[in-house]
């Protein structure tokens, strides 16, 4: 994921966003991780969980 493409981070606010677009029809249902390396350094394993046109944010993931 490009970082400004694929989401968007708010340092300030301490999140970040990833476009609904993104999880169009060629994403398969069920639960999707992400790894996201920040340019501070930082890396956040985030996971969330799609089924069909809804997407919900699981959290933060080990």
């Amino acid at each position: 994921m490009q970082f400004g493409f694929e989401f968007t981070a708010d340092y300030n606010k301490g999140t970040f966003s990833i476009p609904k677009g993104f999880f169009n029809d060629s994403v398969k249902d069920g639960t999707i991780k992400f790894t996201i390396e920040f340019y501070d350094g930082q890396v956040i394993n985030y996971a969330v969980q799609k089924s069909g046109t809804n997407v919900t944010g699981k959290g933060v993931v080990s």
